[in-house]
């Protein structure tokens, strides 16, 4: 008997300095007809865009990630507009009925040109599988889940750039910081990631020293700070010069960071592990 409602959400957050490629699975349960695309319908929500995939039939299983679309049937890689591409797989699935009529037109473009998600394409309707590849502004978090009869995607904004300053109150009281990383995003900026010790945030303020380029990044706690890192680093990215740890004293560090020009930056906490994320626009 058809399943009246099934609801499945999977949230997956990129952490870390490069592209993720996780993968995750839902399965179907009880199918008792094919599932066949019908639809594709996109809107931009309050802090996120939605992309819904409208099925007669049952709903198909699905595995996302993050990576490169392809053909199916053919494996060729299929550009998508964007810095990075969301790929979905649905399976079992099809674009076509009994007769091997079109149900949704797959060889067409989509541009949503939204907050998240820039373009959707897909890469193709073979043996069971139907793919699609959203391509997102930027490597964000989004969470996929099932209603009767679709499957829908929120994409997260990404955070948008700026200068003014960027401060958090944290529980953590004693700063550990194991090391300092920085590497080059697709999506034209820099990410500086502090690695620290424990599940808890500390307080820390990121602004502009004055007029200049030198971003001051202060982690702050009430008890005692510590860097087991290596500072300096010269990282010569398009962004990001040169990191060092300025300054030392009871529970609170201030790094430096020598940036190419006054460019806009965003700040952000993530968990499991702990970490600082800094990210400077080209």
């Amino acid at each position: 008997m058809r399943s009246i409602r099934r609801t499945v959400v999977v949230l997956l957050t990129a952490l870390g300095l490069s592209l993720g490629s996780v993968a995750v699975t839902v399965p179907a349960s009880g199918t008792t007809s094919y599932p066949t695309l019908t639809n594709v319908r996109y809107a931009k929500q309050t802090g996120f865009d939605r992309v819904v995939f409208d099925f007669s039939g049952e709903l198909p299983s699905w595995t996302a990630k993050f990576g490169t679309l392809e053909g199916e049937g053919t494996g060729d890689p299929i550009p998508v507009a964007g810095a990075v591409d969301l790929v979905v797989r649905f399976n079992p699935a099809r674009a076509h009925d009994n007769d091997g009529n079109a149900t949704y037109p797959i060889q067409n473009t989509l541009d949503p040109n939204l907050p998240a998600v820039r373009q959707i394409r897909f890469g193709g309707d073979y043996e069971g599988y139907v793919s699609v590849g959203l391509g997102l502004r930027d490597i964000v978090a989004y969470k996929i889940y099932t209603l009767t009869d679709r499957v829908v995607i929120d994409i997260t904004h990404p955070k948008p750039f700026r200068t003014s300053d960027v401060s958090a109150s944290g529980t953590l009281s004693n700063i550990r910081v194991d090391r300092v990383r920085a590497a080059r995003q697709a999506a034209g900026y820099d990410r500086v990631v502090w690695d620290i010790r424990g599940t808890a945030k500390p307080s820390y303020v990121v602004r502009y020293s004055g007029d200049t380029s030198l971003l001051l990044v202060k982690l702050t706690g009430p008890g005692t700070a510590s860097f087991y890192g290596t500072t300096p680093m010269n990282p010569g990215l398009p962004g990001v010069k040169r990191i060092t740890l300025g300054s030392k004293s009871g529970g609170t560090m201030i790094f430096r960071m020598s940036t190419a020009a006054r460019h806009g930056f965003r700040v952000s906490f993530l968990t499991s592990p702990s970490r600082l994320v800094v990210d400077v626009k080209h």
